[in-house]
């Protein structure tokens, strides 16, 4: 989930460059018992079929565990509605319109169930776990599931509601929703209209998603790999790097190591939940940086991830990575599980970009040795989607601000010898180079295949010996052309430039914000909405910097937030609309003097 507070810089302990080096949405259970199922069991099943559009006119039936059924069908919005009264759960619903067909299972509690391509895929992954033969296996990826339970190859009542709906949650958070957001399967407040959940749908279409022994892919990307545990006696030796800074998982590690794909996740002091959960997400985000920088997972060897929930993060989550394939992570912190999960893939992503420059000895002590401090980071930051990019760019350029190296300048060695927290203080800066340059170059998909060219050509060419190649390198295909001593020098006057061409500044008065998020036209300010759809604008300066975008602009104004037991507390001014016609916002200015806020929870 975004985190709201995100717009504040909070500086990360991330050492990963060393080594690189809601209410509001609801749930359509009723009371239950233990394992998912009910006290009282619920006449009426309600849902939503969609695609990502609705599966309007779709055949809708109700398989229960004995093989009796109910059917009906879907009205233009793709909503149905079942008597399952007198029906045996766990039970099958099945929704087919021409060659469409997707499923999601309905347990004893359930009241509304939405069926989907992400609840069939779900439901595939689950039911071929339990096959002992490919025959089996390939029945459950390909053909109707009716086929397979029928016949007794697989069986529903191995699942509980908790277990498949977490396994949901952690699909969704692969697929993109970015946060502990209520299920998909029985959200109340899922609809077909291309905003929340159904954003995640038209994100990863119909026809891309498919299930094999691999587990879960999206037009090839891996979402979610099969689980497996191991005994940690039976699993490979957790590596140690041998050097003072690196104190994770030094101490008693749990009995069970997590694997998922090439991925085998080993704990300290953490939960069960937690090693899952990071197993799952590992996976699908190494799988996404070995795609994204260019390289073919059989290639590479498997990868560790060590998880340290002794070493709780004060603020934020820290880490490191170790050469290509190892990385430590702390437990959740206090910021929350979400910029957590940042700070995983951030870590994943400095593994990456490890093996994609040939930075790959487990011996090595010093890194990143084949790019730049700035560069490196840079790219974990802005991929790991991590903390605000906006501010005074001038403040960055001299000794007066605490930042005595210019940005470009900090080296790896600087940031383990004495200069850590000061450092640290150039991680905005870091992205902010990243949105300037790829805004320069284009956008995200030519940026990332220019970022993979630099990659390839420093690879195995240590800045220490052709310090360089590597200047050249992105001189070359990233700053167009410009000699690297030149942007260097110009770097200040550039990114002045890339925020004046590409926001506007709108002023506020009478009332404070820690952030401000942009909505889709029409939106309500509900958790799902927040989760899935909204765009975080920046205060810089006690202005709101809005995109320089033609028309109308909806927006959630964050007056205060606080943590409490896992949920985020927001209160928050009524929506604004703001209309933007070349360089001229209307209103110039937001009054919010006398306005009152309401208040939102949502999952953190």
């Amino acid at each position: 989930m975004k985190t709201f507070h995100s717009v504040r810089w909070a500086l990360s302990l991330c050492l990963a460059t060393i080594l690189a080096a809601c209410s509001g949405g609801g749930s359509g259970a009723a009371a239950t018992a233990e394992g998912g199922g009910s006290t009282v069991a619920p006449q009426w099943l309600t849902g939503v079929v969609a695609i990502g559009k609705p599966l309007a006119g779709a055949r809708v039936t109700l398989r229960d565990a004995v093989g009796v059924e109910r059917s009906g069908g879907t009205d233009a919005d793709g909503h149905f509605s079942l008597d399952r009264q007198g029906l045996q759960p766990p039970m099958l619903l099945e929704a087919v319109s021409n060659d469409i067909r997707v499923y999601a299972p309905v347990f004893a509690g359930d009241s509304h169930v939405n069926a989907n391509q992400l609840t069939s895929a779900q439901l595939r992954q689950l039911l071929q776990q339990q096959c002992g033969s490919d025959a089996c296996r390939s029945a459950v990826q390909t053909q109707p599931l009716g086929i397979p339970l029928s016949a007794g190859q697989v069986s529903l009542a191995v699942l509980t509601a908790a277990s498949f709906d977490e396994d949901m949650r952690l699909l969704g958070l692969a697929a993109g929703v970015g946060s502990n957001s209520s299920t998909l399967r029985t959200d109340l407040a899922f609809r077909a209209d291309g905003t929340g959940w159904d954003a995640v749908l038209d994100a990863h279409p119909y026809t891309t998603l498919a299930v094999n022994t691999q587990g879960i892919s999206s037009a090839g990307q891996l979402l979610q790999a099969p689980l497996t545990t191991l005994n940690l006696a039976d699993a490979p030796a957790l590596f140690q790097p041998d050097v003072s800074f690196a104190t994770y998982c030094k101490g008693a590690l749990s009995s069970k190591v997590y694997r998922a794909g090439d991925v085998d996740v080993y704990g300290q002091a953490s939960s069960e939940a937690l090693l899952r959960e990071t197993a799952m997400l590992a996976a699908a985000y190494r799988a996404k940086e070995l795609a994204r920088f260019g390289l073919e997972a059989a290639s590479q060897p498997r990868m560790q991830v060590c998880v340290d929930s002794s070493k709780q993060a004060g603020t934020s989550g820290n880490g490191l990575a170790w050469a290509g394939h190892y990385v430590y992570v702390s437990g959740v912190g206090s910021d929350g599980p979400a910029e957590w999960r940042r700070t995983l893939q951030h870590e994943i992503i400095h593994a990456v970009v490890n093996a994609a420059t040939g930075n790959t000895s487990a011996l090595y002590a010093g890194g990143p040795r084949m790019v730049e401090t700035w560069f490196n980071e840079g790219l974990a930051l802005h991929f790991a989607g991590q903390d605000g990019w906006l501010l005074d760019s001038d403040n960055w350029f001299a000794d007066t601000q605490g930042h005595p190296l210019h940005p470009m300048d900090v080296s790896t060695q600087g940031m383990v010898n004495g200069r850590l927290g000061s450092d640290m203080g150039y991680y905005p800066m870091y992205r902010m180079i990243m949105r300037q340059l790829q805004h320069a170059n284009g956008g995200p998909v030519n940026f990332e295949q220019k970022v993979r060219k630099v990659l390839q050509a420093v690879s195995g060419k240590p800045l220490a010996e052709q310090p360089d190649t590597f200047r050249h390198a992105v001189a070359s295909e990233l700053f167009g052309g410009v000699a690297y001593a030149v942007y260097r020098q110009q770097l200040a006057g550039t990114l002045r430039g890339f925020v004046a061409d590409t926001t506007l500044p709108l002023a506020y008065r009478g009332g404070n914000l820690v952030s401000v998020f942009r909505l889709p036209a029409g939106s309500t300010p509900d958790c799902a909405t927040l989760v899935h759809s909204s765009e975080e604008a920046q205060i810089v300066n006690g202005n709101i910097l809005l995109p320089k975008a033609t028309g109308s602009q909806l927006l959630f104004l964050l007056q205060s937030e606080e943590m409490v037991g896992g949920q985020q507390h927001l209160q928050y001014y009524p929506l604004q609309t703001v209309n933007v016609q070349g360089d001229i916002l209307t209103p110039a200015v937001l009054d919010l003097s006398g306005q009152t806020t309401a208040s939102l929870q949502c999952p953190a």
